[in-house]
């Protein structure tokens, strides 16, 4: 298969509401690519190295949404798609720490049952040196239910259950997190400085 789109984008994922919907990928150089989400369709042609990227228009909040992505010679389908909130949960161990060993864990899974509430975990890789270990646990979306909330960034986790209690919408949140990382590797350029 030649079309391909960034790890992030999968079934179950969370996109920003009420914001343009970038999407990107690879194909073969020069191919044209249609993006299809609801009622918009974008399309565009894919560069001398296969790099592509669409924008879709704003969308307010939805669920059970379908993304198709698409060349004249293959589709990927996406499915369970939720339109809705998208925070980062960007950090160190303090972010990192899981929801399993949150001294409430035994209390918190038993209701955390939520269709609304995803996590993306993005793999741990910080050289190609730690490309070769096992990330099979992460770079796809988990949706919050007894079997997948040991995963979740216990702050992250929390974060996202107040906010889908204040805002009534699909919570999507990202973990980029790496316990033991420098605090600058955190932070731009200009504030390191």
């Amino acid at each position: 298969m030649n079309l391909k789109t960034a790890n992030i984008f999968n079934d179950h994922m969370v996109l920003q509401r009420n914001k343009p919907i970038k999407v990107w990928g690879k194909a073969n150089p020069d191919v044209k690519v249609r993006v299809c989400l609801l009622n918009d369709e974008a399309e565009t042609f894919s560069d001398f190295k296969g790099n592509w990227k669409v924008e879709l228009k704003p969308r307010s909040a939805a669920t059970n949404v379908t993304i198709m992505v698409c060349t004249d010679e293959e589709t990927i389908q996406y499915t369970d798609v939720q339109i809705g909130e998208v925070w980062l949960a960007g950090g160190q161990s303090n972010m990192e720490f899981f929801m399993r060993y949150d001294k409430n864990y035994e209390d918190t899974v038993r209701i955390c049952e939520d269709e609304g509430i995803r996590f993306y975990d993005v793999p741990r890789i910080a050289s190609d040196a730690s490309k070769d270990k096992d990330y099979s646990l992460f770079g796809f979306w988990r949706k919050s239910n007894p079997q997948n909330c040991q995963y979740f960034s216990a702050v992250g986790y929390y974060f996202a259950r107040e906010l889908r209690k204040a805002l009534d919408v699909p919570i999507g949140i990202i973990g980029c997190n790496f316990g033991g990382s420098r605090a600058c590797s955190w932070m731009d350029e200009d504030t390191v400085k």
